[in-house]
């Protein structure tokens, strides 16, 4: 299947975390005011910064790995969009990431929710229901979307990812790396310690 986001959740982690063999030294750092525990890509981190610690799992619950929907589906684009506008008290400095990932989501409920409509009448529905979110050139969105019969979109469900890829490279664009920027201008990171095995592995 499509991820819903364009670029590899590794490569989030990569960035977000501070990656450290068990044998490093101590950090020279300042002590955060504020930690707490998460789960980040099935792994135990720390999230630290000088705010409280409601804000900081406030922040964490709207993180790409956390909020992004893992299927590209009605059900959890929704739950992700109403889970996002639910979030208050955030700090000012992400708000352009919120208000983009908005906007994304909100275009992809419209691709499916076009995708429904237009399976009986065919691709004019369809393409009314995702226009106002196209931002960038759409020929070869337009022409996959020509190749595609609705009526059996769900026998060609490869045809119908590479109709979904092509509208997340022209729709909103994937905000992720503002919420990156966001939080490193609060002070705000996550730190990941995992043990160094290869001795064991005899390398």
């Amino acid at each position: 299947m499509v991820k819903l986001m364009g670029k590899s959740f590794l490569f989030i982690f990569l960035i977000v975390c501070a990656f450290k063999p068990a044998v490093s030294g101590a950090s020279n750092s300042p002590t955060p005011s504020s930690e707490i525990t998460v789960n980040l890509f099935g792994q135990p981190c720390l999230l630290t910064g000088p705010l409280d610690k409601e804000t900081l799992k406030i922040i964490h619950s709207i993180s790409p790995e956390q909020l992004y929907p893992h299927e590209p589906e009605y059900a959890s684009t929704m739950q992700a969009l109403k889970k996002l506008r639910a979030v208050k008290s955030l700090p000012p400095s992400l708000d352009r990431y919120k208000d983009r990932l908005a906007k994304r989501l909100e275009a992809q409920l419209s691709f499916f929710e076009g995708l429904a409509t237009a399976k009986k009448p065919g691709k004019i529905p369809f393409l009314n229901a995702v226009k106002p979110h196209i931002k960038g050139n759409s020929s070869a969105f337009t022409s996959a979307v020509n190749k595609l019969v609705f009526s059996e979109a769900s026998n060609n469900q490869e045809k119908l990812d590479t109709v979904f890829e092509l509208y997340n490279e022209i729709i909103e664009p994937d905000p992720e790396e503002d919420f990156h920027r966001a939080i490193k201008k609060l002070n705000v990171q996550y730190t990941c310690v995992f043990e160094d095995s290869s001795d064991d592995k005899g390398m």
